[in-house]
């Protein structure tokens, strides 16, 4: 398994099986779009992946995915200037992303119900990847500790799943809002909210940033950013050391190499 941005996979050269990757971000900067962004990258190439959901409307993902395949932006608006060819295109593209092998559920926030739902997939379809969105939305039933240990439980146990399933897992987590109060709005891997132990047991720890959403226009040399600049920087890698992969973002292909032309929309 490959992450989906090339400046990303010249630093990683694919996620192992038992690779237990753990992605922060604060609110709003796209823990979302780069799930499905990878999602997608696996769904579109014919290998099964699992979205473990529990954020994100079922409507929602699907409009994001198809977005992410079509390059365009999912807008009723702009599909009723259509030409009937173009309807057409579209039609069979909606068709064809039914067929992908990918699978978006909510199984509810408890830690036994996501596990499960994994294992399951990965029994019966055989999935290559699992991901969830996000890690401080799961519970211990009946837990009668602190929320730090709670999640450090929760980071435990997907990161055992990993192992023994033998598959990568991806974990979406949330950042401390301290973050958002320093100069550069950049965080570390241990800035990961309520618990430490995710960089811990992390294989991977990587941390979304995007210039656009924070409003910042230069670089620490004073280097405009270009529209849509975004970066991934990898703080934990079993091979990689740190370092961060430059890419563009926006809100119809999510994380994307900025060598790609940028996504056009019906005018």
């Amino acid at each position: 398994v490959k992450p989906p941005i090339s400046s990303l996979r010249r630093l990683i050269d694919g996620y192992k099986p038992g690779d237990y990757i753990v992605v922060g971000a604060l609110s709003g900067v796209g823990k979302s779009f780069y799930a499905l962004n990878h999602v997608a990258d696996l769904a579109f190439s014919g290998v099964p992946c699992s979205y473990v959901n529990l954020e994100n409307i079922p409507k929602d993902v699907r409009k994001l995915l198809f977005q992410m395949y079509t390059k365009k932006e999912f807008s009723l608006e702009e599909n009723s200037k259509m030409s009937i060819e173009q309807m057409s295109e579209m039609r069979d593209k909606w068709e064809a992303l039914k067929k992908m092998p990918f699978r978006s559920v909510n199984p509810g926030r408890s830690l036994p119900s996501v596990l499960s739902f994994i294992r399951q997939e990965r029994q019966e379809r055989g999935i290559e990847l699992a991901i969830v969105d996000y890690a401080q939305l799961i519970s211990i039933p009946g837990n009668k500790q602190n929320r730090n240990y709670e999640l450090a439980e929760i980071s435990a146990s997907l990161r055992c799943l990993a192992l023994d399933l033998k598959i990568p897992v991806m974990v979406m987590a949330q950042l401390k809002q301290e973050v958002f109060y320093r100069g550069d709005k950049r965080g570390t891997m241990y800035d990961i909210r309520d618990c430490a132990n995710f960089a811990q047991d992390a294989t991977h720890v990587q941390l979304l940033w995007r210039a656009g959403y924070f409003k910042i226009h230069a670089d620490e040399n004073g280097q405009p950013y270009p529209d849509g600049y975004a970066d991934i920087h990898n703080a934990k890698g079993r091979s990689t050391g740190t370092a961060i992969a430059s890419c563009s973002f926006s809100h119809i292909r999510g994380f994307y190499d900025p060598e790609q032309d940028e996504p056009q929309t019906e005018a």
